[in-house]
This record gives structure tokens, sequence and C-alpha cells, in this order.
């Protein structure tokens, strides 16, 4: 996650962020300070960034530097769409249905 990508998705009025990284193997130090710099960044827009398949690797990173604490952490698809349920209804813009069709 790169700073001027999570910019541009806030830009795009999308308020939550599900990070799936089960295909990250490693996160060094830049990697965790882009994590906490999207998290706070959502979070100042009345946001949430969540995360989603986390690694072996990368949950021990996380619980190492106690931010597994921080962030909302889900390990499958049905716990992300229960959330999804959950959340308040935003006001539909084009760009929101297009990053979450409606819940069934």
């Amino acid at each position: 996650m790169a700073a001027k990508d999570d910019s541009g998705l806030l830009a795009d009025q999308r308020k939550l962020i599900l990070l799936n990284l089960a295909d990250v193997d490693y996160i060094d130090s830049s990697g965790i300070g882009e994590l906490v710099s999207g998290f706070t960044a959502v979070k100042n827009q009345s946001g949430d960034l969540k995360l989603l398949h986390l690694t072996k690797k990368v949950r021990d990173l996380l619980q190492i530097t106690k931010l597994y604490t921080v962030f909302d952490v889900f390990t499958d698809e049905s716990t992300r769409f229960e959330v999804l349920r959950n959340l308040p209804r935003p006001v539909i813009s084009s760009a929101t249905s297009r990053m979450f069709p409606p819940l069934a």
C-alpha cells in the first residue's frame, strides 16, 4: 500500500478498505509504516481499514509490534461479509456501488 493509493481511495469517498494480505510473506519497517499511515488516514476520514488473510509471518510481526490489537483482522470471507452487513448504510454513489455490490 502506498500513500498515493490510499489517498486515491479516500478521494473516491471509500470509507471501508479491506486489505487482503494473503500473498504477503514479509513486511519491513517501511511496510509497517505504510500500514499505520494508511490506517491513520482512513480513520481521520471516519473510515475503517481492516486486514484480511494474514500469513503467519505477518500475523507474528503484528503481534510483536502490538499492532495486532490496533487493526481488525479477519481470516475468512464470511466474517468479512458479516462486517459489511453490520456497517451503517452509506449514501450510495457510483464509486461505492462499484466497490460494494448489494449483499444478499
